[in-house]
């Protein structure tokens, strides 16, 4: 009985193991699906990545900068009023609500940071074009 035991494979993976949650899995990386420049009112372009995980984004907004340079936003939808009109702001410009967030700033940070750092790879002169302007 312990030589059947012992030619016994090992269970399959679980779902959790295979996207690394208690498993040992090769960490897959972020990837640049497409990068559309747009160079209007500080929106340098709108890029659509896949993270490791297999989720892909489409049209995350790429902001040409600030005070430490540009950066990038999960999307958002707008807000509607009672009557299904976007909503203005009492600046005046549209109002828009958060589909999805990160759950703190670092997270944020390093998620903008890595999206950055792809579109500079793919396409080096678009964020510099921003920058300049």
């Amino acid at each position: 009985m312990n030589a059947a035991r012992s030619n016994r494979q090992r269970p399959a993976v679980s779902a959790a193991e295979a996207v690394g949650f208690g498993g040992t899995p090769a960490p897959r990386q972020m990837r640049l699906i497409s990068f559309k420049p747009i160079g209007k009112s500080g929106l340098a372009g709108l890029a659509s990545v896949e993270l490791g995980i297999g989720l892909r984004m489409h049209d995350l907004p790429v902001f040409a900068g600030g005070q430490n340079g540009p950066w990038v936003a999960l999307p958002r939808r707008p807000a509607l009023d009672r009557e299904r009109r976007q909503r203005i702001r009492a600046d005046g410009k549209p109002a828009f609500e958060p589909v999805a967030e990160w759950r703190d700033r670092e997270t944020s940070d390093r998620f903008s940071a890595a999206v950055i750092e792809l579109i500079r790879i793919a396409h080096p002169e678009a964020l510099d074009q921003e920058a300049a302007a």
